[in-house]
């Protein structure tokens, strides 16, 4: 988005990003149709949250790269916040596809059994938002045109990551700290952060 890079870093609350973010979706809906927004950040940021916020403003259709989990049976080592566990080639795909106006096929991820069970249609878009921990990752970006990055702090993010756990996936506290420990933090370090170097805006939402 070349008008966007000399704002590579800018940090904004949450009320002036989505704001901001508005102004820019504007003004590309005024060059092209089919617009991606990727809305990346760590486990617990918001990311779902700043994705509802501009649903509200505006009318975008939201696709969650959760749902495009490979599955535990088709998983290395049970790591969920590394790029792998994702089926990134399907999802660029897809993001193809509706680019060009194309409806997809987009699988359905089940939390509780870990295992994706099926597939629901999704047409195109005038603007649709990618979310997710890697929806910046760089076999993503060139269907990207703009790029958010949502911060927060690694207590924060902890917190909401605890009560979203237990309360809607039934999981226990002692597994979602230890998950937290063994690859949440250490993933957050090698690819999330990462993506906040390649986004047009960053939105800190503590």
């Amino acid at each position: 988005m070349k008008h966007m890079q000399n704002r590579v870093g800018r940090e904004y609350s949450v009320s002036h990003g989505v704001n901001f973010a508005v102004e820019q979706i504007k003004v590309l809906q005024q060059q092209k149709h089919g617009i991606i927004i990727g809305i990346a950040g760590g486990s617990g940021a918001g990311k779902g949250y700043i994705a509802a916020a501009l649903t509200n403003l505006l009318s975008i259709t939201i696709l969650v790269l959760d749902d495009y989990y490979r599955g535990q049976s088709r998983m290395r080592d049970q790591n969920y916040d590394h790029p792998d566990a994702l089926d990134l080639p399907l999802l660029s795909e897809h993001l193809g596809d509706l680019r060009a106006g194309k409806s997809i096929h987009k699988p359905v991820y089940d939390f509780t059994i870990h295992e994706r069970t099926g597939f629901v249609v999704l047409h195109s878009s005038a603007v649709l938002i990618l979310e997710g921990l890697h929806a910046l990752h760089h076999t993503l970006k060139p269907f990207i045109d703009l790029g958010i990055f949502v911060d927060a702090s690694e207590k924060v993010r902890f917190q909401r990551r605890l009560t979203r756990d237990t309360n809607e996936r039934g999981r226990s506290e002692q597994s979602v700290l230890q998950q937290w420990n063994e690859t949440v933090v250490p993933m957050h370090k090698t690819f999330v952060m990462k993506q906040k170097n390649v986004s047009d805006l960053i939105i800190l939402n503590n």
